[in-house]
């Protein structure tokens, strides 16, 4: 009994942590995409609008590939 309590609190500890890394690496880009989307509503873009336009799309295409990822990590737990 203690055995299995002490693996379940392991794999609750492991999910926390993991769960942190995601929510970082998903942050990171999301900040990316509305700084840049608030300096050219603002209009104080850096660059040109085009460029901060293509750092958007860089930025999303790289989230939706995190999230893909983590998709795809969900559905192999559940396959093994």
């Amino acid at each position: 009994m203690n055995m299995m309590q002490r693996e379940l609190k392991r794999a609750d500890e492991e999910e926390k942590m993991f769960l942190q890394s995601i929510s970082h690496d998903l942050k990171t880009p999301i900040m990316v995409i509305m700084s840049h989307a608030a300096a050219i509503i603002d209009g104080v873009y850096v660059e040109s609008v085009e460029k901060s336009a293509e750092i958007i799309k860089d930025e999303a295409l790289n989230l939706e590939k995190k999230v893909k990822q983590m998709l795809y990590l969900n559905t192999l737990d559940y396959v093994l």
